[in-house]
C-alpha cells in the first residue's frame, strides 16, 4: 500500500509455510522420516510501535524500497502500523499473538 507489490510480497515470503501439512510434506519429500509438526502458540514481545517498525523493516528485503519511498511514505507507514498494532498496545510494548510450526524429523539412516 505505502512501498510497492514488490515490497509486500518479500515480506509476505516469512509466512509461507503456514500450512502444517505442506510444512511436513516437504520434510518427509526431502527424506526425513517421523515427521511431526507441531503447533507453538506465544506472545511475541515487541518493543512499542513508534520504536520498533521502522527498525524491524530496515532489516527485512524490502528495506532499501522503503528507504527510497520518501519520508513521507514513511511517516505514512508508520502512522497506518501504530494504529494497526493499537489493539496489541500494552504498558510494556506489543504484545503481540503467535502461531508458529515447529517441525520435526528424523534423518533417513
Amino acid at each position: 500500500r505505502y512501498v510497492s507489490a514488490e515490497a509486500a510480497s518479500t515480506s509476505a515470503v516469512a509466512f509461507s509455510l503456514g500450512d502444517a501439512a505442506e510444512l511436513g510434506g516437504l520434510l518427509e519429500g526431502a527424506g526425513f522420516r517421523d515427521v511431526v509438526v507441531h503447533l507453538v502458540r506465544m506472545t511475541l514481545r515487541l518493543p512499542a510501535p513508534e520504536d520498533f517498525v521502522m527498525k524491524h523493516l530496515s532489516a527485512l528485503p524490502p528495506a532499501e524500497l522503503i528507504a527510497a519511498a520518501g519520508e513521507e511514505t514513511r511517516t505514512a507507514l508508520l502512522a497506518h502500523m501504530t494504529e494497526a498494532t493499537r489493539a496489541y498496545v500494552d504498558g510494556y510494548g506489543l504484545a503481540v499473538p503467535q502461531e508458529v510450526n515447529v517441525v520435526t524429523g528424523r534423518v533417513a539412516a
